[in-house]
């Protein structure tokens, strides 16, 4: 996984911003170690904004609503992304489970969100995570295929939509661990 900081380098390489960069960030950091919960909750955000770049990049996923759950620390995080593929129960759920094991990692490897995390190592049971497929712009995916894949309160929704209203309807439900380790046995390589 690339830095933010090496992301930022790619895009310029001019001093003065660079140094605005370098003392933003330094400001931000003395400010959060106050404690303000405005501060931390901006500090998810830029997170989740680069989180965002990278999902796109290895997912081609759209992040369009994220909602951290923050009273002294970061307790929850519910995420949802838009995926243009169509896919099956099979594939909705490597979807699902690779990228919520990839956020996962980043946050745990993020040395700025650490401290904000309420339990550390940050895990599944702390997230919310959605995918919605929307293959067209202006409609969901049609059954047989998965229009929503949803971790929820540890458990994996799989959803069909209704072509005439867009209904949702569950079509299978299975606990996380459960669908980590068929993905696991039959996708990842040891």
């Amino acid at each position: 996984m690339v830095s933010p900081d090496i992301v930022l380098a790619k895009h310029t390489t001019d001093p003065v911003t660079l140094m605005r960069y370098f003392l933003c960030m330094l400001f931000s950091l003395v400010l959060l170690s106050c404690g303000s919960p405005i501060l931390e909750q901006r500090l998810t955000d830029e997170s989740i904004n680069w989180y965002a770049v990278q999902i796109k990049q290895l997912k081609d996923f759209e992040v369009v609503e994220c909602d951290p759950q923050i009273e002294d620390d970061l307790t929850k995080l519910s995420l949802t992304v838009v995926s243009k593929q169509e896919l099956d129960q099979i594939n909705a759920r490597i979807s699902l489970v690779e990228s919520v094991e990839e956020f996962v990692r980043y946050f745990n490897k993020d040395k700025e969100i650490r401290p904000f995390l309420h339990i550390f190592p940050f895990s599944y049971q702390q997230m919310e995570f959605t995918i919605l497929f929307h293959p067209q712009n202006s409609q969901f995916a049609i059954a047989p295929n998965i229009a929503k894949a949803a971790l929820v309160d540890g458990n994996v929704l799989y959803y069909t939509a209704e072509e005439n209203t867009g209904a949702f309807h569950v079509v299978y439900e299975e606990n996380y661990l459960q669908a980590w380790e068929i993905v696991s046995s039959t996708c990842w390589k040891h």
